[in-house]
C-alpha cells in the first residue's frame, strides 16, 4: 500500500526472515501441540491459512513436514473448514 519510493527490499527481506524463523520454531513444537485445539492452536492454524490465502506463492511448507502434517490435520475439522475464505 506504500508508494514505491517508501518501500525497502531490505526491510521486506528482514520481515520474511522473521516469519521463516517463527515457522521453524512452530515446526519444532508440533509434537507438543494439543490434539484438541485451544485458542493457541486455532491462532496458529488461522495464521498458516492466512499465509496460504494471501501469499500463495510462498511455500511455507517446504522443509517443515511436521508443521504441514499438523496443519492438514487441523484443517480437516469441520469448524476450520467452515471458516476457510472463499
Amino acid at each position: 500500500m506504500r508508494p514505491e519510493a517508501l518501500r525497502w527490499q531490505e526491510w521486506i527481506d528482514h520481515q520474511n526472515e522473521k516469519i521463516a524463523r517463527g515457522l521453524d520454531a512452530l515446526a519444532t513444537k508440533c509434537a507438543q501441540i494439543e490434539p484438541s485445539p485451544l485458542i493457541g492452536e486455532i491462532i496458529i492454524a488461522c495464521a498458516l491459512g492466512y499465509r496460504d490465502f494471501r501469499y500463495a506463492d510462498d511455500d511455507w511448507r517446504a522443509g517443515r513436514p511436521a508443521l504441514t502434517d499438523w496443519f492438514e490435520t487441523i484443517m480437516q475439522r469441520e469448524s476450520m473448514q467452515q471458516t476457510v475464505p472463499a
